[in-house]
């Protein structure tokens, strides 16, 4: 791993940035002329650059909920169970309404569909 060290700070090249106009970069040297830095092909200098703190993020696929099955889920920090009714994006429990979908949370089939 190659580095280069500028004005007592240690920067990887080979690695992402965040250039002086905030864009995201590629780190290739360090020279008279500032960073040396490739953004989409193209080679330009920048006299500063930051750490990227998060370039994206990676989250869970949301369930896909199916009209009438059972699913178990969290509403008001309590673990309860319920029929998925889709055209009122809520859970039932023997006719009785339990929570609209966006109130609840930690939600799993209760059965594994084959």
């Amino acid at each position: 791993m190659k580095t280069v060290t500028v004005k007592g700070k240690v920067y990887q090249t080979g690695e992402w940035y965040l250039n002086d106009q905030d864009e995201a970069c590629y780190l290739i040297d360090h020279g008279i002329d500032g960073f040396e830095v490739d953004i989409n092909g193209m080679r330009y200098q920048s006299q500063e650059l930051t750490v990227i703190e998060s370039v994206g993020t990676i989250t869970d696929a949301p369930i896909e909920l199916e009209d009438g099955e059972m699913y178990s889920f969290e509403f008001d920090a309590t673990r309860c169970m319920g029929f998925f009714n889709e055209a009122h994006q809520a859970f039932v429990n023997c006719g009785t309404f339990l929570c609209f979908l966006n109130e609840a949370i930690m939600i799993a089939p209760l059965m594994e569909r084959t």
